[in-house]
């Protein structure tokens, strides 16, 4: 492995562990830096402009689907209806023919 240049940071004692663990995350996998950057700027919310296009597609997949996911609830919600409606009707015939059977 090429040597990498050195950065010196000065923070507080308890996160020295997770940088030191970070640092040896990215020099593994260079591609998780897309990852972390996409997250440090939803979470801080301050530039968006620096998330991923891949952050950018899938939150448009992902509410895309909350819209397929809304219509089909939608149309649930119209077949179980429609589905009560028949049974309702059903009973009332079963109910009907029984009050014509003879007895006896």
């Amino acid at each position: 492995m090429p040597k990498l240049p050195q950065v010196n940071i000065r923070l507080a004692p308890e996160h020295h562990d997770l940088i030191r663990e970070l640092a040896q995350r990215l020099r593994a996998n260079p591609s998780l830096a897309v990852g972390l950057a996409d997250f440090l700027a939803q979470a801080s919310e301050s530039d968006l402009t620096q998330v991923s296009p891949l952050a950018h597609g899938l939150a448009d997949e992902v509410a895309e689907l909350k819209e397929r996911l809304e219509d089909n609830r939608d149309f649930t919600r119209r077949i179980m209806a429609f589905a009560e409606n028949i049974n309702d009707r059903l009973k009332a015939l079963e109910e009907l023919t029984a009050g014509m059977q003879p007895t006896g």
